[in-house]
């Protein structure tokens, strides 16, 4: 019915009342007519139609409105990120927000002042609120309380109604609160406290505020938990049928010291026809994770493992997720094996899928395998034994691989990130630049010709599937990105189509490889990117210019690979009914949408959590002169990033010895007097004044500037003049 009715309002054209809409379908049943009234309501709540005031039903964009997101911004207004990646952002002033709040599903309709380049609306209707709980900051009134939230992107805070009985939490303790009345135009929204996290100068209540700041989950259910305690940690006879043995195979898994859910291993051999025979080893978790099992509607609900900077908030309880699904050495794992026969020239002529069992030879850390293949250490070459020669093979397929990649046109962002070493008792000791050698390059490039072999494969076998997708760039950030390149005196070239292929991007970063301005024009392009998503639709990854990329090698720690492990299962043991296949065509779109949401918490979240251990290790340093770079310039000052990627802000208000006009133009502050600039790329020396664990903020004052600026197009004398 819900079809039928959207299909008669495409062709109608303009909105019509209910007795139309039955008359055009030609209902005369009572029930017919009774479905088509409640198809009709479920439609609206959804916002696939907008009934106006006179009663009449359209489709929001024959009505001049669009269907989305908001995205708050701490100033205040917003931007609705619409459903259809094909319409633009659209900008959205505070007045004009009429209630809603950052994320937020909304109708917005286009204002009619609006351009092409810059649409501003309005919010009419409020379809699905986001937030149900917020976490923040609690402060007492004399009458009244206030919660400021953690999250900027909310904008105002919430009241606390302190009611006969009072409020329990303190002065400025970290507290959780559920929203009893949301705002209407110009008013604040209402809440009651249904959870005290404690005292914000502490860190177990730091982190626990960023886990319910997100929703995460932090414990897993009891019926989840008591599935996953009765699932053998052993593996008898009856489950190794129909299973290839590959237990007398080299077989070997590379992660980080640290890393507990080991979910790919791999091995390598050389044919006699001079290719290589690369196994790509996968843990089956979709054996022990049955569909429909409470194991895997909490899966689902959490799609993703998150990785805390102190915390691990796993997808699939320990009994799995470290226990039997784990690939831990010298055991019996069950697997689902990718076989790739691949030419010295990098290409995949053949390949084989099918479960298997496997016994890896050794857990190997990427710290080991560099020393052994990269640098020939004697020590480490000696433990690895017989591993070596492999090891080394692996090193050079991976290299054909990377360069097969790259000449493809794929973009190789260098952008450092930021590894937290902590002590036994959860403290900070040190913060470092996570290190990518050979042996993150050869499991990363593995992990990445699998998941385009697989995605291949049953694309073409035209069955229902969750591909990994990376869209075209928007042209309006494309132009800013421009914009901002001509500054330093670099371009981008376009196709004669009007549009940029990611080999252009990839020339660029060769081009900057190793200038003051590196860092920087990385961090801008890549801000300039869509974001990968999941679809069950296949469309190529821009970013790996890649025609066809999935997600197979992780099914511990992310529930689209354990999805697709069901449905390849189910190809290779034919069981793939077109029943089944309905019911996944119904399912995945659902389950991609899912996925890559709980996939942006996540890394919103991993991310927060970091800042917050950076600004704990910061703490007692105050005094302390660091050499950074200048990584952000505002009005009120510039960032600077340390060479251990800490960020913090010298205000604008330190620098004395004249006065600093902010040029949007070319990221830069200019000295009137003397016309010093600070400008992004720039190296400064800095002094540590100020730590706030609170909000996370870390002051520095300029000690003195090193060096010159990153060449651009236009000097300083000539900023002053266009700016005064």
């Amino acid at each position: 019915m819900r079809e039928k009715i959207l299909e008669y309002l495409i062709k109608a054209n303009s909105p019509q009342y209910p007795d139309k809409i039955i008359e055009g379908l030609g209902l005369t049943d009572v029930s017919e007519i009774k479905k088509l009234l409640a198809a009709l309501r479920d439609l609206e709540k959804e916002g696939e139609v907008y009934v106006t005031k006179a009663g009449k039903y359209g489709l929001p964009e024959q009505m001049n409105m669009v269907r989305g997101k908001i995205q708050g911004h701490p100033k205040g207004f917003a931007f609705l990120i619409p459903e259809d990646r094909e319409k633009q952002d659209v900008f959205i002033s505070p007045t004009n927000l009429k209630g809603a709040m950052h994320n937020d599903r909304v109708l917005v309709r286009y204002l009619p002042f609006s351009d092409g380049n810059r649409p501003e609306g309005e919010v009419v209707k409020i379809l699905e609120r986001a937030n149900k709980t917020v976490v923040g900051s609690f402060y007492r009134r004399r009458h009244y309380g206030l919660v400021e939230p953690d999250d900027e992107r909310i904008t105002g805070a919430i009241i606390i109604p302190l009611g006969k009985k009072g409020v329990k939490a303190k002065n400025g303790e970290k507290v959780v609160v559920e929203i009893t009345a949301y705002p209407r135009k110009g008013e604040l929204p209402e809440g009651k406290i249904i959870e005290i996290l404690g005292d914000p100068e502490d860190q177990e209540t730091r982190l626990k505020a960023i886990i319910k700041k997100y929703g995460l989950l932090d414990s897993f259910k009891p019926e989840t938990i008591k599935e996953a305690r009765a699932i053998s940690q052993e593996i008898g006879p009856e489950e190794l049928k129909s299973r290839r043995d590959l237990r007398g195979e080299m077989i070997v898994t590379i992660d980080d010291e640290d890393a507990k859910d080991l979910d790919d291993a791999v091995s390598l051999k050389k044919l006699p026809n001079g290719n290589y025979q690369l196994g790509v080893h996968i843990a089956d978790v979709s054996y022990y994770v049955r569909e429909g099992s409470a194991l895997d509607k909490e899966a689902l609900e959490r799609g993703t493992s998150v990785y805390l900077a102190g915390k691990v908030l796993p997808m699939l309880p320990p009994e799995l997720s470290n226990g039997i699904c784990s690939l831990n050495p010298r055991v019996d794992r069950l697997t689902l094996s990718v076989v790739m026969e691949i030419t010295p020239a990098g290409e995949v002529v053949s390949h084989e899928i099918f479960p298997s069992v496997i016994k890896t030879r050794a857990r190997l850390t990427y710290t080991i395998v560099k020393k052994a293949v990269l640098d020939k250490d004697p020590k480490a070459r000696e433990e690895l034994g017989d591993l070596v020669p492999m090891l080394e093979e692996m090193a050079n397929l991976a290299m054909i691989l990377r360069k097969r990649r790259l000449e493809r046109g794929a973009i190789d962002f260098d952008l450092p990130e930021a590894k937290v070493i902590l002590d036994d008792k959860g403290e900070v000791v040190d913060i470092v630049r996570r290190e990518r050698n050979i042996a993150h390059q050869l499991i990363e490039e593995f992990m990445l010709i699998t998941n385009e072999t697989v995605a291949e494969r049953f694309f073409w076998q035209e069955v229902p599937f969750l591909y990994r997708i990376h869209e075209d760039p928007d042209e309006g950030k494309i132009q800013s990105l421009k914009e901002f390149l001509r500054l330093f005196g670099y371009n981008l070239k376009g196709g004669r189509d009007g549009k940029y292929h990611p080999r252009e991007f990839q020339r660029l970063l060769e081009k900057v490889a190793g200038r003051k301005e590196e860092r920087v024009i990385n961090a801008v392009m890549l801000r300039s990117m869509k974001q990968a998503r999941y679809s069950a639709e296949r469309i190529w990854h821009f970013g790996l210019a890649a025609e066809y990329y999935t997600h197979f090698t992780s099914p511990i720690r992310r529930y689209p690979d354990l999805m697709i492990h069901r449905i390849i299962r189910e190809v290779l043991e034919g069981k793939l009914t077109p029943r089944r296949e309905a019911k996944l065509a119904k399912i995945l779109p659902k389950v991609a949408k899912h996925s890559s949401e709980m996939e942006r918490r996540a890394m919103e979240a991993e991310r927060e959590s970091v800042e917050m251990r950076m600004v704990e290790f910061m703490v007692g340093k105050e005094g302390t002169e660091y050499d950074a770079i200048i990584s952000g310039v505002t009005s009120f000052g510039f960032f600077v990033q340390l060479p251990n990627l800490i960020e913090g802000l010298v205000r604008v208000s330190t620098l004395e010895d004249d006065y600093y006009l902010y040029d949007e133009k070319s990221y830069a502050l200019i000295g009137r007097r003397t016309k010093k600039v600070f400008r992004l790329g720039d190296e400064v020396r800095v002094r540590l004044v100020k730590v706030n664990t609170v909000s996370r903020e870390i002051d520095f004052m300029l000690v003195k500037k090193l060096g010159e600026s990153p060449e651009t197009n236009e000097s300083a004398e000539e900023i002053l003049e266009r700016l005064t």
